[in-house]
């Protein structure tokens, strides 16, 4: 396990999430409790004062439950998830839902040995993206790889591929600067 995972875990929203991982690992709830939360995030993206209602100071954990316990009505939320937003809110962590949500994604990942790959490319196109992921499935043949997307005008061309500690850099700027290094080294 990687350094940053293992911090992580230990971070305060990491502890939130183990526990909320356990518990729903324990109910048999994991994928229900990933499915509420994508919910609640289209929510709190939706409706931007809710958002900022969570994340005010002001606002008292009594009101924030209150209102939780209405969503409740319209979401139908299962008990362990609600329950864990009125644990959260209680303990004035609301600021912190979305590190939590983040990492228990991580950890569900981790558990079923899904490694994440960010893709970075000067122009996304379905046709070079199903290129690079056969490519990246031959290089890692043991491991289940999820991939994420960011076009990053920069690279002129090509792509670079983060995954575990290893940058695969195949853009079209790399490239042209190892021939500038080459050039000047003869």
């Amino acid at each position: 396990m990687r350094v940053q995972e293992i911090q992580q875990r230990l971070s305060l929203a990491g502890r939130y999430a183990s526990a909320l991982y356990r518990e729903a690992e324990a109910k048999q709830e994991i994928s229900s409790i990933l499915n509420e939360i994508a919910e609640l995030k289209k929510l709190l993206i939706s409706a931007p004062k809710l958002a900022d209602l969570f994340k005010s100071q002001l606002v008292t954990p009594q009101t924030v439950i209150k209102i939780l316990l209405e969503i409740q009505e319209i979401a139908n939320f299962s008990e362990l998830f609600l329950n864990f937003l009125i644990t959260v809110t209680k303990n004035k962590r609301l600021k912190i839902l979305s590190e939590i949500f983040d990492i228990y994604a991580v950890t569900i990942d981790n558990a079923l040995n899904i490694v994440s790959v960010r893709i970075e490319m000067a122009k996304s196109s379905s046709a070079h993206a199903s290129t690079i992921e056969q490519m990246l499935e031959k290089k890692y043949p043991t491991q289940k790889l999820k991939y994420s997307y960011f076009e990053v005008p920069g690279l002129l061309g090509g792509f670079r591929a983060f995954i575990n500690e290893h940058c695969l850099d195949y853009s079209l700027i790399s490239r042209l600067n190892r021939l500038r290094y080459q050039l000047k080294e003869a």
